[in-house]
């Protein structure tokens, strides 16, 4: 269940993507957005990915400071070059490097750095999601960078899925963060009425939006322990391989443990026949 779902189809950042790309083609090393996780099923052809850990800065995954002059940003000088330079002057770090066949889905938790290139031309579904496994990730990222939709979200939390909006509430809390529309004072009283107001009105003209598939149903699973830092999560390095090697694997996800196997625990396994609405299609291949 995809939790952005409660502001409504229309309204949630973009999330699925068709990626269609030639040879060669891919993208070059990034974060998804808003802390989302991410799966990516081949259908068609070969791709070869590489991923760092949170921890690693942005530089160094990036390989900034290893690029020479008359070298562009393009995945495949990334991989040809950049990469080994990067293994070359930190043998410890740990780079994680997947090749992808078709059938194979790979799972990018939220906030990993990662990278990717095809090898032949391919053809791949992908999809960008917020679960309850990284809601407070996702929810500390939505709030300060996509302030009022933040604000939609929570009236639809407010509503639809009261727990969820305890949860919302009590990190807002144990961070002293305030909300778009809650930040006047003075006016403020007024302007913060009259915005919970319009919002909680929009959200009820919008009701047939919204998709509920699997969310009543999946907060009846959840329980929530106690209350996560909204920083990226660690990596237990009793799983990790060790410093300096490549993990590899052809059939199976990269989970949150520094490990490839065939299963990511408490993350949704993408659908076998398909997505259920249109994707969105893309010429340039994109993780």
């Amino acid at each position: 269940a995809d939790l952005f779902n409660l502001v409504g189809r229309d309204r949630k950042p973009p999330y699925r993507w068709f990626c269609i790309g030639p040879e060669r083609s891919g993208s070059t090393v990034h974060i998804d957005p808003l802390g989302t996780a991410a799966w990516n099923s081949v259908t068609s052809g070969y791709k070869l990915w590489v991923l760092f850990e949170p921890a690693v800065a942005r530089k160094l995954a990036k390989g900034k400071e290893f690029v020479k002059e008359g070298e562009d940003d393009e995945a495949i000088m990334y991989f040809d070059f950049i990469l080994p330079r990067i293994r070359e002057a930190h043998p410890d770090l740990r780079i994680y490097e997947v090749l992808q066949k078709p059938g194979d889905t790979i799972f990018v938790p939220g906030n990993w750095w990662h990278g990717v290139v095809n090898l032949a031309d391919t053809v791949a579904v992908t999809q960008n999601y917020c679960g309850f496994d990284n809601f407070d990730m996702v929810w500390c990222k939505t709030r300060k960078d996509r302030k009022k939709l933040a604000v939609r979200w929570l009236a639809s939390m407010q509503r639809f899925m009261p727990e969820l909006y305890a949860r919302a509430r009590s990190l807002n809390q144990r961070d002293g963060f305030v909300m778009y529309n809650e930040r006047q004072a003075g006016d403020a009283s007024s302007s913060s009425d009259s915005s919970s107001s319009s919002s909680s009105t929009e959200t009820s003209e919008d009701d047939e939006d919204i998709d509920f598939t699997g969310l009543r149903d999946s907060l009846q699973l959840r329980t929530w322990s106690h209350v996560n830092s909204c920083d990226p999560p660690g990596v237990h390095k009793a799983t990790s391989p060790s410093p300096g090697r490549t993990a590899r694997t052809s059939n199976g996800y990269a989970n949150g443990h520094g490990r490839m196997n065939g299963h990511s625990n408490g993350h949704p396994h993408p659908p076998s026949n398909g997505v259920t609405q249109p994707a969105k299609r893309s010429r340039n291949d994109s993780a």
